[in-house]
């Protein structure tokens, strides 16, 4: 069983964005279990995560993590 994390931004993030109180401001995390994917390929991941159904309205895909191997992949 892999976890894996995917982060959005919200369009137009900006680093400034970083200073805010908030430190999660602008971004949307998801953990999802690859059980309920059926599958733990990264990249059958980062393809699921960026189709427009999956995606927050508003935002972007940033990454996905494959927490337990520790790998990262932007598209």
């Amino acid at each position: 069983m892999t976890v894996f994390i995917m982060e959005y931004r919200v369009i137009g993030f900006s680093p400034a964005m970083a200073m805010h109180p908030n430190p999660r401001a602008g971004r949307r995390t998801f953990f999802v279990n690859s059980d309920d994917l059926e599958t733990d390929d990264i990249k059958a991941v980062v393809e699921a995560a960026r189709s427009p159904e999956n995606t927050p309205k508003g935002y972007q895909l940033f990454s996905v993590k494959d927490r337990d191997a520790g790998t990262e992949v932007r598209p």
